[in-house]
């Protein structure tokens, strides 16, 4: 009996492998990323504090009160862990609260 050699893979490798292919990862990581925000800050900080930019590991943040702006300063270390605990990988290495 003779076997034959096929392309089958499994759907995800596919999948990833057109992701790293025509480059969106980073696309996906910035949908990825404005739906874990929303879910991880709430409803009431989501309204008031909104992701600008996601570029080279840097994530922009605009708020619109200064005590909101002070207290999410003082935990951007903890928002960039649950960010990228979220995103199961390093993706925000820094964030900047403007």
């Amino acid at each position: 009996m003779e076997f034959r050699k096929t392309n089958e893979q499994p759907i995800r490798e596919a999948i990833q492998a057109l992701i790293r292919t025509y480059r969106l990862e980073n696309g996906i990581d910035k949908v990825r990323l404005s739906e874990a925000w929303q879910r991880l800050m709430g409803p009431a900080i989501s309204r008031n504090a909104r992701i600008l930019s996601m570029k080279d590991g840097v994530l922009r943040i605009r708020v619109k009160s200064s005590a909101l702006r002070q207290e999410l300063s003082m935990g951007k270390s903890r928002i960039r862990e649950l960010l990228n605990q979220e995103l199961g990988k390093e993706a925000v290495k820094e964030v900047v609260i403007t």
